[in-house]
């Protein structure tokens, strides 16, 4: 009897479920015609809908190494491909046109230099990137710090580290004063002397590098510093440090020399030299003709020393780059550059003295025997292009903006075309109107194989549209966004990381434009 009770007591009782459903019978019914209709749609999708074969004949024509895999080719790479591809990535060149204008001081991390892509941004794709990245130490060689917090210290402490025994290309620059952390970083830099191998340092403070010692930088290749803050007796030993290395092809004093040419340089073993700031007197004259392998050349600022007549014959020069040399009238006259194939001329003098430089150019040229091939003007020396030294120029880079008259001159008229061979050309800006440059463009194409121009896509609409078509017809165009040509100096500075021991307030040092790379 008991059992009996306890299995009624356990019976689920559904009269209040039954009495829901009669109450709905109706909203039951509604959904069930509903969902059978739907099952009767997809049942007839899956047996009756017809078969795409619009791409058939297309995959069947496809060649089986065209196919995309199902898995990323580049996981399976041998590492040693996967490294030489991951090494362009991190260590090229992603410099623009803007650059020679815009400095940035950005003080957010450290980077591998102009590329935005480092071993760290890798690492962080997927695993296997992670451990390959963590086990290439050639990816983690190059190192530029500008303006750096505290806590970069660390950072590049633990670059240096990843990098074990490959050779460095360092870059530092220190405008803010004082910079403790500037200064480690230096200490750390000096610690691996005998593994630099490209540097590029912008500082004021001396004395992690007093130490150093003729020798200590065995495998350096070039050097770019600019110790104007320093003293002038420490700066010579530092260089003297510098020019030690039998492996040195490039140098750039910037502003350290104060005038005067060092006296241990190895002139024999320069292969690319920056003079600036200089006479050109008979200490700069006497080492230049002992340079046998120099190929570039880089003039800046120079001054004709008053006891010097006297012509300089550099046989293998193939770059001469002049910037800002209008105090120098007639400085042509003083080469004689059979090699040259390749000139940067951007300077600033009036319009009286345009003839006599121009002169002095073609002079040189007729005394030198040599054909330009690559020549790079701004406005004021533009005329150069209407000349006979133009006649065998290929590559054309203009710097300033590009006017009517300017793009006029580059039309090809049928028997009669200044840069008969022009092949590449390139605009750092376009002041003309909307369709001339497409005239030019029409006129030399299809011997016109590269383009590049920073111009406003809104305001040249129809030069937009021809680019397009010339893009598709296989010339090489490249647009990027106009900037302003004056010099500026971009500074970002984070509050984020103060120092907490310091109650010394910071100042920013803003640098001369006029000798500061980009």
């Amino acid at each position: 009897m008991v059992d009996r009770r306890k299995s009624q007591q356990l019976r689920l009782d559904w009269t209040p479920l039954v009495s829901a459903l009669k109450r709905n019978e109706r909203y039951l019914l509604h959904a069930v015609d509903h969902g059978r209709a739907i099952l009767r749609l997809l049942m007839w999708k899956h047996h009756f809908s017809p078969i795409d074969t619009s791409n058939a004949v297309t995959w069947l024509n496809t060649a089986a190494n065209l196919i995309p895999p199902s898995k990323p080719v580049i996981n399976g790479m041998p590492h040693d491909i996967l490294a030489r591809i991951f090494s362009f990535v991190v260590h090229s060149d992603c410099t623009t046109p803007k650059d020679r204008c815009w400095k940035e001081i950005l003080h957010s991390s450290v980077t591998s230099g102009s590329s935005p892509t480092t071993p760290l941004i890798l690492g962080h794709v997927c695993t296997s990137w992670r451990s390959f990245v963590h086990h290439t130490p050639s990816l983690w060689s190059t190192i530029a710090v500008q303006g750096p917090l505290p806590k970069h210290v660390e950072v590049v402490s633990f670059w240096l580290a990843r990098s074990e025994k490959c050779p460095l290309d360092l870059r530092l620059e220190q405008f803010l004063w004082p910079d403790p952390s500037s200064y480690a970083i230096a200490e750390l830099f000096v610690a691996q002397a005998h593994r630099w191998r490209r540097i590029s340092f912008v500082l004021g403070i001396e004395a992690p590098f007093a130490k150093m010692r003729a020798g200590d930088t065995p495998l350096l290749e070039e050097f770019r510093i600019r110790l104007d803050k320093w003293n002038r007796t420490k700066a010579h030993a530092f260089i003297e440090v510098l020019q030690s290395s039998p492996a040195l092809h490039t140098i750039n004093w910037g502003k350290s020399i104060y005038g005067r040419v060092p006296a241990e340089t190895p002139w024999c073993q320069l292969s690319n030299i920056s003079l600036q700031n200089l006479e050109l007197s008979e200490p700069v004259v006497n080492g230049l003709s002992l340079c046998t392998a120099l190929k570039v050349l880089h003039l800046r600022f120079m001054r004709k020393a008053t006891d010097h007549n006297l012509v300089i014959t550099l046989p293998y020069l193939e770059r001469l780059v002049c910037e800002r040399t209008e105090s120098y009238p007639c400085m042509f006259d003083s080469f004689t550059l059979p090699s040259l194939h390749d000139l940067h001329w951007v300077v600033a003098f009036s319009a009286a003295d345009k003839g006599a430089q121009l002169g002095s150019l073609i002079n040189m040229v007729d005394r030198s025997g040599c054909t330009l091939k690559t020549v790079t003007v701004n406005r004021n020396t533009f005329d150069l292009v209407s000349t006979r030294l133009s006649a065998g120029v290929i590559a054309l880079h203009l710097f300033d903006g590009a006017t009517n008259s300017d793009l006029l001159e580059l039309i090809r008229h049928p028997g009669q075309c200044i840069m008969p061979k022009l092949q590449h050309l390139f605009l750092e800006t376009c002041f003309a109107d909307d369709g001339v440059l497409s005239t030019v463009l029409l006129s030399r194409s299809p011997d016109l194989k590269t383009f590049r121009v920073c111009l406003d896509r809104s305001r040249y609409i129809n030069d937009i549209i021809t680019l397009g078509w010339l893009k598709k017809d296989g010339m090489t165009v490249d647009i990027q966004e106009p900037f302003c040509q004056t010099q500026v100096v971009s500074c970002s500075v984070s509050t984020a990381d103060p120092d907490p021991e310091s109650d010394v307030i910071t100042t920013l040092r803003f640098p001369d434009m006029e000798t500061l790379w980009t």
